[in-house]
Formats: structure tokens, C-alpha cells, sequence
């Protein structure tokens, strides 16, 4: 079981689709971070960090790139760890359009792929190091986990 108290995921690529189809853009040395930390009550919050920055935003004064975006789990078991928005954001729009899927192998995540429903856009984030970004090679990667998109 994951340990989502305070979960931190470091990723160096990213492949980004939109409708199902792969956007064709080279990520490599994107760092990310997504760090989920739990609000209690078996909720959870969800930052999502931008590595690349030289500096922080002054604005915010740190590197996140998204707001906060709250949200519970609504499947989990030994494959995966699926989550789902709630509420709202200070401009009235609902967060259960975004949804965060942990993909597992061996109760370490390997891929997370953030869901913007409203767009229909995923961003699948590769563990730091993973190296696997040829288009072939994530095709079959991704289909491990039952993802099905189009390159």
C-alpha cells in the first residue's frame, strides 16, 4: 500500500495527449514534481511543481505551476491508485475536472497521468530516470496499465 501522507514523484518526462492523440512533443529534462499530501479524512491535496524554474514565481513565491487542486481517491488497488477533484476553485469552476491516476508495479508508482476531463487532456509523467520515451516503447509501457492512445 502507498503511503499517500505525504507523496512525492519526480519525473524528467512527460508526454502530453490531447483527444487521445499523442501532441508529438519532446519533454525530456521536463522536471516535474507532484507531491499529494492528505488533508485527512481520506482527502487529499494535490501540488503540481515546475523544476525547470531558475527562481520562483513572485507571485506565489515557490515553483508550483497549478493550483492546489483537492481531491479523493475513487479506485485503488495493486495496479493503480485513482483520484477525482471535488469543490471548487475561487473563480466557481469545479475541480472534478481534474483527475490524477498513480500507475503501479511492485507498490512503486511508474507513471502518473494527469486528467484535465473538461479538455480532454492527459499528461502522462514518466519516473525520473525511466528513460523510456521512444514512441514505441511508451505504446507498450502505457498499454501495460490499459492505456490506449494514438501516435
Amino acid at each position: 500500500m502507498i503511503n499517500l501522507t505525504d507523496f512525492k514523484f519526480i519525473s524528467d518526462d512527460h508526454v502530453r495527449f490531447e483527444n487521445d492523440e499523442w501532441t508529438g512533443r519532446d519533454n525530456k529534462g521536463s522536471l516535474r514534481g507532484i507531491r499529494i499530501q492528505s488533508s485527512g479524512n481520506n482527502a487529499f491535496v494535490v501540488n503540481f511543481h515546475n523544476f525547470n524554474l531558475s527562481e520562483n514565481r513572485p507571485i506565489w513565491g515557490d515553483n508550483r505551476w497549478m493550483d492546489p487542486k483537492p481531491m479523493v481517491i475513487v479506485t485503488q488497488n495493486d495496479r493503480l491508485i485513482d483520484m477525482i477533484g471535488y469543490g471548487y476553485d475561487h473563480m466557481g469552476d469545479s475541480l472534478s475536472d481534474y483527475g490524477l491516476t498513480l500507475y503501479l508495479t511492485k507498490n512503486n508508482v511508474e507513471i502518473v497521468v494527469l486528467t484535465m476531463y473538461d479538455r480532454n487532456v492527459q499528461i502522462a509523467y514518466l519516473k525520473e530516470g525511466k528513460g523510456v520515451i521512444n514512441k514505441g516503447n511508451l505504446l507498450q509501457e502505457l498499454a501495460i496499465w490499459g492505456l490506449d492512445f494514438n501516435f
